[in-house]
């Protein structure tokens, strides 16, 4: 049962008229209340406009709300209305309603998603598992975190020959015609001898340094999960803002994760890895093991028991 049922939905004006007690025209000086209003019952939004219930105002709007007076009856008042024949009371109750309203949205929102949740986890589990379009949310998580590892023992000068969109340069030593055109025109200033040429580029290289983005993402996946799994029904209003809002975002969320194992499948690939020998060059050993041992744990389809080693020994959430 959703508990709040008892917000009527106002969509014409026969939804007011239908109501038992409801008055289009109440001369409030009948109610012998210093504070007539008891209760802002629902708002609604009406075309054509309606009019004010208030006897001495009867302005037309679009917008307002359906209200109860202590003597039992009710009415429509706009806005300025409400406040003006109403005060603090009217404010009070209606920030009580829009605060009902907006958990009522969060409610059925929510509901809705547990209702199909076996359907989002396997759209979930679609994209974070490799299949045969691309490499998976997970694999390609791993690889970042394993790279992190990596070029902690990667001199900084080995990535200063790579951008952050992944072109690799090498520096060759400009003409001495260039340099001498260049002394002449810069008026004594030092000026650089080498330039940096583009020698190849590693697509999609700037994935490796998101690891905050990964972790986010997989945080967001399994607070969603876990909660629904182990919660029931009933919520308490903080609940039904965080987890609502979290519903909402659900297929934003799954969205970027598909574009980021398909583009991981890309960046992944045994060839494009390969590149990064480029920028560490033949002479240093070390760090051509070191990546070459990253490159054959984490190709894309290059599956051995290195990698297999790997992906056990880190709990990446699972489905």
């Amino acid at each position: 049962m959703n508990p709040f049922d008892d917000i009527p939905k106002i969509n014409h004006w026969l939804d007011l008229e239908n109501r038992e007690k409801f008055s289009a025209c109440i001369d409030l000086k009948q109610i012998k209340e210093p504070q007539p209003l008891k209760k802002v019952i629902a708002a609604y939004e009406l075309s054509p406009k309606v009019y004010c219930g208030i006897a001495s105002c009867h302005t037309a709007h679009h917008k307002g709300f359906l209200v109860e007076l202590f003597d039992g009856s009710e009415t429509i008042v706009g806005h300025c209305c409400g406040k003006k024949y109403f005060g603090r009371d009217f404010t009070v109750e209606k920030n009580r309603l829009t605060k009902l309203a907006t958990d009522k949205q969060n409610y059925e929102i929510i509901t809705r998603f547990i209702k199909n949740l076996s359907v989002h986890k396997n759209e979930f589990n679609n994209v974070f598992n490799e299949n045969e379009l691309n490499c998976g949310f997970k694999k390609l998580m791993l690889a970042v975190i394993d790279f992190n590892t990596v070029r902690t023992n990667i001199s900084s000068q080995t990535f200063s020959n790579i951008g952050y969109d992944g072109e690799v340069f090498q520096l060759v030593r400009k003409s001495d015609k260039d340099i001498e055109i260049e002394r002449v025109a810069g008026q004594g200033q030092l000026i650089e001898t080498h330039q940096k040429h583009i020698i190849a580029k590693i697509n999609h290289f700037n994935l490796l340094f998101q690891i905050d983005k990964f972790y986010q993402l997989k945080d967001y996946f399994s607070n969603l999960f876990i909660f629904f799994e182990r919660h029931g029904r009933g919520f308490t209003s903080n609940q039904l803002k965080q987890y609502g809002k979290l519903v909402k975002d659900f297929d934003n969320k799954l969205y970027e994760m598909k574009i980021l194992a398909k583009q991981g499948s890309n960046l992944l690939s045994k060839t494009n890895l390969e590149k990064l020998n480029l920028a560490i060059g033949p002479h240093r050993v070390s760090e051509l093991r070191l990546v070459n041992a990253f490159i054959n744990r984490q190709a894309y389809c290059y599956l051995n028991r290195q990698a297999l080693n790997f992906m056990n020994s880190h709990k990446i959430l699972t489905w």
